[in-house]
């Protein structure tokens, strides 16, 4: 596929589904126009996600088919649960005291796959928060390619009422030997004085690959805790937008990538200062084994309007083999003159002085590099606010690690 050639596997597929809407039809024209990213196309020169949909069009393949519910990794019990398979929207639970739901859209996606969803999404449900103490928003997206490849592109917007704190959880499960390619999107409008803690979690094995387009836009005197975890697929791509829109605001931008095998993780983000007295910080830590390749691409972005800002970015990277990589690039676009600003990226191996220290203590190589490595991921996860959730993804980032060998 050139750039500038649209599938027309997807064009007969589109077929199909039925009338969309206007947006969607000029989205749609766009895609035909520009076609989907190749090797050439800078933003995605590292990761070839328009390949990983190729694979799933290549034979037969299906769009929002259903799947047998698998348990999330989480013990969410008292959640609100959203169940969502292969972008399907099934068994949407009716609202519980705190929570509205309805049904709306999210238009303008500039992302070319953030396009494709806008073309060939089906629902897309708006979750209003409108109380302190609602349950926990949890959305659960299930994928099925046992005997056919699979697509799906969900959708689902969030919006929190003022003065509101509540947390949103993201959760994946795959299963079968055929290929699954999915192009969610996300859209959380964080009131004023609210508080909105996030949190996704990719651990899908095999033949899963994600491009994930999502968006939080802050009001005056909001906080914003997020955190994205990524240990397993083929190709996971997360575009991550924050955006801040009101004085006061603070923005935590948190991530963790933990590889191996063949795995390939991407995460380009961009925190965009419009206004002035507003703070952010951005911390991304990866660590590479096997084959496995990490992708960082930040972008600060402080506009003219925006004195007074604080913004600090940084990505560090450990890799434990020979053939694993890391590309990382921080950027920071400032056109404002009164602000604090940094960025700054390291990448290497273990400390050997770290690692001879312990295994003088008698500690032996592989629980030494767990503890450091244990130790290095620390810095993130113990970012995360609410402790139960904090004590559930540390036990499984220290599983992660411990295979990691």
């Amino acid at each position: 596929m050139t750039n500038s050639t649209f599938p027309t596997a997807l064009i007969a597929a589109f077929e199909q589904t039925g009338k969309i809407s206007g947006f969607g039809s000029e989205s749609l024209k766009k895609l035909e126009a520009t076609g989907l990213p190749g090797k050439k196309n800078e933003e995605y020169r590292f990761t070839p996600a328009t390949t990983a949909l190729e694979k799933v069009l290549a034979t037969d393949f299906v769009i929002n088919s259903g799947c047998a519910p698998q348990e999330a990794e989480l013990n969410l019990a008292n959640a609100f649960s959203i169940q969502i398979r292969n972008g399907k929207f099934e068994d949407v639970p009716k609202p519980s005291e705190g929570l509205e739901i309805s049904q709306t859209e999210i238009e303008n996606q500039k992302d070319p796959f953030g396009m494709l969803n806008e073309v060939f999404r089906g629902q897309c449900f708006t979750l209003t928060v409108t109380k302190t103490g609602a349950p926990a928003i949890h959305i659960h997206h299930q994928s099925d390619a046992n005997e056919i490849n699979s697509l799906s592109f969900p959708a689902v917007a969030i919006n929190i009422n003022p003065g509101v704190e509540c947390t949103i959880i993201e959760t994946f499960s795959h299963r079968g030997n055929g290929q699954h390619f999915s192009s969610p999107v996300l859209d959380i409008q964080v009131g004023e004085k609210s508080v909105c803690h996030y949190l996704r979690l990719q651990n899908c094995s095999g033949n899963w690959s994600q491009v994930y387009n999502s968006k939080i836009s802050q009001k005056k005197e909001s906080i914003v805790h997020a955190f994205v975890l990524t240990t397993d697929g083929n190709i996971v791509r997360n575009n991550f937008t924050l955006e801040i829109n009101g004085e006061g605001a603070e923005g935590n931008l948190m991530g963790l990538y933990l590889l191996n095998g063949k795995t390939l993780a991407d995460n380009h983000t961009v925190v965009d200062h419009r206004v002035p007295n507003a703070n952010s910080n951005e911390l991304f830590k990866g660590v590479m084994h096997g084959h496995s390749k990490g992708v960082f691409n930040g972008k600060i972005f402080v506009q003219q309007d925006a004195q007074k800002t604080n913004a600090f970015q940084s990505n560090r990277n450990i890799i434990l083999s020979e053939s694993a990589s890391v590309n990382t690039k921080p950027q920071l676009e400032i056109w404002a003159d009164d602000v604090k600003c940094s960025h700054g990226c390291t990448t290497g191996q273990l400390d050997e002085e770290a690692l001879f220290y312990l295994q003088s203590r008698g500690i032996d190589k592989a629980s030494a590099q767990s503890m450091l490595l244990h130790a290095f991921a620390g810095e993130v996860t113990e970012k995360i606010q609410i402790e139960s959730i904090r004590e559930s993804i540390s036990k499984m980032v220290q599983e992660k690690i411990s295979s990691l060998k």
